[in-house]
Formats: structure tokens, C-alpha cells, sequence
């Protein structure tokens, strides 16, 4: 075995440095997906950081940032699942600001 060879076959994969059992849970929020002993979702966090980069969503959210690439990687494996609770949460979102009186409700909504 030649010395590049042996090299490549050690180089770790991201599957081998992130274990997402060690971030993700399922026992809150109705058994969505979500960040281990925090009720902070997946589809929150990949929303938001659509909109900022990685360490700004770990700010926000007080959470890390190997949380948050837990997060992300979840995300990458499971993009039917999560898409649907962003496409749920968007519509809940949105039936919850119709129902608001129009003084309070406003064109320029953060969350859209």
C-alpha cells in the first residue's frame, strides 16, 4: 500500500465525525426532530440559516455551533421530512397573523 493510498482510507467522513444521536432527539415538541434536551426544531434552524451564516444561527439560538452543523446534516439526510415542518410552520405562521387585528399586523414581517 503506498502512502497516498493509506492516507485517502484514513481521511474521516463527516458521518464518522458528527453522530447525530450525540444532537438530535425526538422525545419533545410531538416528537419532531430537534436539538438534544432543547425544544429548538430542526426546520427552525434550517430556516434560519437560510437567511445567516452558521455561527450567527448558533448565537440566535443559543445553541453551538456543532449543534446547529448537527442540524444541517439532519437536514441533508431527512429534506422531505424537514421541508414539510418548514412548509407547516410557514402556513401556521401565516393563518396566526391573518387572525391578528390589521393595527397589529404588518407588510414588513421578519418571518418572511
Amino acid at each position: 500500500m503506498q502512502s497516498g493510498d493509506k492516507q485517502a482510507k484514513m481521511e474521516p467522513t463527516a458521518d464518522h465525525i458528527v453522530d447525530l444521536e450525540d444532537y438530535i432527539d425526538y422525545t419533545l415538541m410531538s416528537g419532531r426532530p430537534h436539538i438534544r434536551g432543547r425544544r429548538v426544531d430542526i426546520a427552525t434552524i434550517v430556516a434560519l440559516a437560510e437567511r445567516l451564516p452558521v455561527a450567527a444561527v448558533a448565537h440566535e439560538l443559543t445553541l453551538t455551533v456543532p449543534q446547529v452543523v448537527a442540524a444541517l446534516l439532519y437536514h441533508e439526510r431527512n429534506k422531505a421530512l424537514i421541508e414539510a415542518h418548514i412548509a407547516e410552520d410557514a402556513q401556521q405562521h401565516a393563518q396566526a397573523r391573518q387572525r391578528l387585528p390589521k393595527k397589529f399586523q404588518s407588510d414588513d414581517d421578519p418571518l418572511e
